[in-house]
């Protein structure tokens, strides 16, 4: 399980350069890297268990597997039984899974395995057109809650500061839940900064190559934190 009783900054690895984001992140220490598999030409269980070894050999952080959705921004388009077959093939090696609220399924057949391993549940949701309106961002919370998420991770356009200051409300207006917000865009850059200040858990940052509009090097990110404790 992660632990999360302070904000932990993720840096993303990409499976495509997966050797330059491991060097980076050496140089650049994260609390997490997220593996997303998801960016590799092909994916396969076998393709993964090589990876995460790479990963875990060289990195004593812990690890957050994601197979992101192509409807989320993602490069994976499987079926729904190969999505389950291929986290199956990466719980035993990872600390937290990220599975889309929109394939909340997958995460309900997997809840035995990563109750069994001890991972952490990650729900998330990504829209890179805009930010809702508060009634469907409380509504997502809810999905997760409902969903036995460990954190709720939303991450969303931010196009208005209004925009930006309804993702940053959504952790002060839920305090019981363990909740992810991360901006997207150029006031997303913002969001990305202060969001610890508003009870956000994890914040997302780049090993070598930012992989999200808005994204800040690990380096970059602590500084910004750090000067705002």
């Amino acid at each position: 399980m992660i632990d999360c009783t302070t904000p932990k900054i993720v840096a993303v690895l990409s499976a495509a350069g997966l050797e330059k984001d491991i060097e980076a992140a050496l140089d650049a220490p994260p609390d997490m890297v997220e593996y997303r598999a998801d960016l590799r030409d092909k994916v396969t269980a076998r393709g993964i268990r090589a990876h995460l070894d790479i990963v875990t050999g060289a990195l004593s952080c812990p690890v957050l597997f994601t197979l992101r959705d192509a409807r989320e921004g993602g490069g994976y388009s499987g079926t729904q039984a190969a999505r389950v077959a291929l986290y199956k093939a990466a719980l035993p090696h990872v600390d937290a899974v990220d599975i889309e609220l929109r394939n909340a399924a997958a995460a309900a057949r997997l809840r035995a395995d990563i109750a069994k391993h001890g991972v952490t549940l990650v729900l998330s949701y990504h829209n890179f057109e805009a930010t809702p309106v508060a009634r469907e961002l409380d509504a997502m919370v809810a999905q997760g809650v409902t969903h036995h998420a460990d954190i709720v991770k939303i991450a969303t356009l931010c196009r208005t500061g209004s925009e930006a200051l309804r993702l940053l409300a959504l952790p002060v207006k839920h305090p019981g839940t363990k909740i992810a917000v991360v901006g997207m865009g150029a006031r997303g850059r913002a969001v990305r900064a202060v969001a610890p200040s508003f009870g956000s858990v994890l914040g997302y940052a780049s090993a070598s190559r930012a992989v999200a509009s808005g994204q800040l090097a690990v380096s970059e990110l602590r500084h910004v934190w750090r000067l705002l404790e």
